[in-house]
């Protein structure tokens, strides 16, 4: 089940990192749109404090996200690791140890890879690297789990 699981997630993965590495910049001309909305409501919405202060910070981290080649490197790494993941569910699904361990590398690149791209201080880039790492250590423990059944 859990193969499957990761047949799917990382499938999904390879063809979304492909398809916005291709779309990145117009991606990115969408998104600054959008970005300038949200701006002009908080501006409208949200007078002043601690609730303003944070609206701007992700604003500006979500602009910051939106350079077209760190955008580019950010889905070819998450093409990579896409791609030895479900390498390493493939392996493993054949009941091979070194699965687990390809599994586990292309899980450190993808929840690496917000954090080396977009910077440690970018909040969005923090929040993309706690889901990453959840559901990634979430579904290592789960196959560790079985390690004694692989070769």
């Amino acid at each position: 089940v859990l193969c499957v699981l990761t047949f799917l997630g990382s499938g999904m993965g390879i063809i979304n990192s492909l398809t916005n590495y291709v779309n990145a910049d117009v991606l990115t001309e969408i998104a600054h749109e959008a970005i300038d909305q949200t701006k002009e409501k908080v501006d409208e919405k949200v007078a002043s404090g601690e609730g303003k202060k944070l609206a701007e910070k992700m604003i500006s981290g979500a602009s910051a996200m939106l350079d077209p080649e760190k955008l580019k490197q950010n889905y070819l790494l998450g093409f990579i690791s896409n791609l030895v993941t479900l390498g390493g569910a493939i392996l493993m699904f054949r009941l091979r140890k070194i699965g687990f361990w390809l599994y586990v590398a292309g899980t450190v690149v993808l929840v690496a890879t917000p954090l080396i791209i977009f910077g440690a201080s970018n909040l969005l880039s923090l929040g993309l690297t706690l889901g990453f790492g959840m559901v990634g250590i979430l579904f290592i423990v789960l196959y560790s789990l079985n390690l004694k059944q692989l070769q």
